[in-house]
């Protein structure tokens, strides 16, 4: 069914391309016609021609006559020509005193619908698939980069995007949740004071080791480092945790003097 369309219309489209050429022989003026109704998109402000509206023919000049209307293919009337049934049905989507093109409320929205689907590809073919170099051109004067070449124009992408990735990172780091373990807190308040007395846990250092290599450092200190890393073992490696270890764990870490 379509390529018997498609084969008519090239038919049509040949007899009205050649039809002034025969009558131009016959010393008689000809002139190829077009028009094309169409269908008026309210949400995109632009009117939908479709193929159905347009519609081509030839004329020639007649003396007394003016020019008179010869169509080969006389496949549509003369008056679809001026007003089309699309344009006369779809040319508003308010309501008219006119009978035959009053539309129902549900006609109207499923028009409304339409239209804005149409829109919708309309921009989107408008500007994504075209927006080519005029536009982009358009685009940067009316950002007041009138002036900016290409090189200008890359360097100061590769400046923005860079900003946008040490701005991603800078966000990324506030957002950092915070240690939520209270025993971890703990024992990281008590490496604390013992930096303040210059005994620095190395970072490859486990607490056990840590507790070893202040105690060698630190006498006095030995009994009260070896019972706070004893409560921090159990409490973060210990299977069974109980809240009361944690209690003497924060009352040690709050009494400890370095």
């Amino acid at each position: 069914g379509h390529k018997l369309l498609d084969v008519a219309a090239a038919l049509a489209t040949l007899l009205q391309g050649g039809e002034p050429l025969f009558l131009t022989p016959e010393r008689a003026p000809a002139r190829r016609e077009a028009t094309a109704g169409g269908e008026l998109n309210e949400l995109g402000d632009y009117l939908i021609v479709r193929q159905s509206n347009a519609h081509a023919w030839s004329e020639v000049w007649l003396d007394g006559q003016g020019w008179v209307r010869v169509d080969p293919t006389a496949v549509i009337p003369p008056d679809r020509v001026l007003t089309t049934i699309d344009s006369t049905r779809f040319r508003t989507t308010d309501i008219t005193t006119d009978s035959n093109t009053n539309l129902t409320l549900i006609t109207r929205g499923l028009l409304k619908l339409q239209h804005g689907w149409d829109a919708l590809n309309n921009g989107w073919n408008q500007w994504v698939l075209g927006f080519d170099r005029d536009r982009q051109s358009k685009l940067l004067q009316a950002l007041g980069l009138k002036d900016l070449t290409w090189h200008r124009l890359i360097t100061l992408m590769m400046i923005l995007l860079f900003s946008s990735l040490g701005l991603i990172a800078l966000f990324l780091l506030l957002r950092r949740p915070q240690q939520k373990d209270p025993v971890l807190r703990l024992y990281q308040t008590f490496c604390r004071k013992l930096e303040r007395s210059g005994i620095v846990r190395r970072p490859e250092e486990g607490p056990r080791d840590f507790a070893l290599r202040v105690a060698a450092c630190r006498a006095d200190l030995a009994d009260q480092v070896e019972a706070i890393t004893a409560l921090y073992e159990s409490l973060r490696y210990g299977k069974d945790a109980a809240n009361a270890l944690q209690g003497e764990l924060k009352r040690r870490v709050a009494e400890f003097r370095a």
